[in-house]
């Protein structure tokens, strides 16, 4: 996985934070390269500038931006939107005019024209702005849009592929749906069932859809220099209980979850060789996530806490990672020897996994265990506590000869 930090993501799962990992521990899978944030570059080469009391406009061939206070509140650039578009600028009878053809999110089959007409009526600074492929054509207080306070509303997108992650995986549009665009160039799109996230080959639907250019990107995915994204979240995936029940163990061991609707988050880039790579992942914090171990134990261990990325690298079948901690305050579990009262590590999480597609190829499992209770049937024995709890491995014993796949670890 080019784009995975797992020290990063890591540090999302462990209780304890900061978490300190040495590079030395048992679990090294991946070698990490350094975090490198993209930041937007100062408007240059301008030839054209206007400037009023509450905004100044620059303008050059290819950047057309609106500073507000001495910051840019909305831009076209090659920071938002794929090469070969085109800006054109001019002034008449005190009204200014821009249109822009050829705007294409980065990395997305998103692509759309504007028209836009910005002019001084009523004492106040108004922009007309036409979007013909969304249905937009609405008169908004321009200052206000600048500022944030108000979005292009009334917009309507229809069946329409957002990215597709190779020849089986994608996102899209089914129907109809609400689009509302910010000065950010976020856009919401919104409609029932409407939103189609086609992973490992599976459907799942969902109603809302937020597409930005600008977001940050948070620190377990690495971007090259120079690289430009789009991130798309998914606010309520009501569809993760079912994602996480095709995820296929090599063994008799099982993950499930009840009622998590956590936050789905993609990332859609490229890098300077053009390679594209695309990543989704779900971070939950107080969750609901089931591991049961090859039926050595009644019932399974929740990971309120878990980590689940995913990365397709040029078109090919994704890979994975999935980690998961305890509850915060340990878990109880009981077999025919007694009950174990088990903890997270400080350092990592107790249970990680990669794989491909929706099959875990390598897991560990190693929580710590705080106090020991054993069943005996004439006495009530009492608990052992350990000071220095335990580590205790569940993981499978595997045949070597077998083909199977080896403790990661070991």
């Amino acid at each position: 996985m080019k784009l995975f930090n797992l020290k990063q993501a890591r540090k999302l799962v462990v209780p304890s934070q900061p978490t300190v990992f040495d590079g030395s521990g048992r679990r090294k899978f991946i070698k990490n390269v350094g975090f490198f944030a993209i930041s937007a570059s100062p408007i240059a080469e301008t030839f054209r500038s206007v400037s009023f009391k509450p905004f100044e406009i620059r303008f050059s061939s290819n950047r057309f931006a609106v500073l507000r206070k001495n910051v840019v509140a909305w831009s076209i650039s090659a920071i938002q939107f794929e090469e070969g578009y085109s800006l054109d600028f001019n002034e008449n009878t005190g009204d200014y005019f821009l249109h822009a053809k050829n705007l294409q999110l980065i990395n997305t089959e998103l692509s759309f024209s504007l028209k836009a007409r910005i002019f001084y009526e009523k004492r106040e600074w108004q922009m007309q702005a036409n979007i013909p492929e969304f249905g937009i054509d609405e008169k908004i207080n321009f200052v206000d849009w600048l500022d944030g306070k108000i979005k292009l509303e009334h917009g309507t997108l229809g069946n329409q592929v957002i990215c597709a992650f190779n020849d089986h995986d994608q996102i899209g549009i089914t129907d109809d749906s609400s689009i509302k665009i910010d000065n950010q160039w976020v856009c919401e799109i919104e409609g029932k069932g409407n939103i189609s996230s086609i992973l490992n080959e599976r459907t799942y639907l969902s109603d809302m859809a937020i597409l930005s250019s600008t977001a940050k990107v948070p620190g377990l995915v690495e971007m090259a220099p120079n690289a430009k994204s789009t991130m798309l979240t998914i606010p309520k995936f009501v569809g993760w209980s079912r994602f996480v029940s095709g995820i296929e163990f090599y063994d008799s061991n099982h993950l499930s979850i009840k009622e998590d609707a956590p936050e789905l988050n993609f990332i859609f880039s490229s890098s300077p060789n053009s390679e594209r790579q695309i990543a989704f992942w779900v971070s939950e914090n107080n969750g609901s996530l089931t591991f049961l171990p090859e039926k050595r134990l009644n019932s399974g261990f929740i990971f309120q806490k878990y980590l689940y990325y995913s990365e397709y690298v040029d078109r090919n079948k994704p890979d994975f990672y999935l980690s998961g901690s305890l509850l915060n305050n340990g878990q109880w579990m009981t077999n025919q020897l007694g009950a174990f009262n088990f903890i997270n590590d400080d350092q990592i999480p107790v249970f990680e996994a990669f794989g491909s597609s929706s099959q875990i190829t390598d897991h560990f499992f190693e929580p710590r265990m705080r106090s020991f209770q054993p069943f005996m049937s004439d006495a009530l024995p009492l608990v052992s506590d350990y000071k220095n709890p335990l580590p205790l491995n569940f993981n499978p014993q595997k045949d070597t000869g077998s083909g199977s796949p080896q403790d990661p670890v070991r």
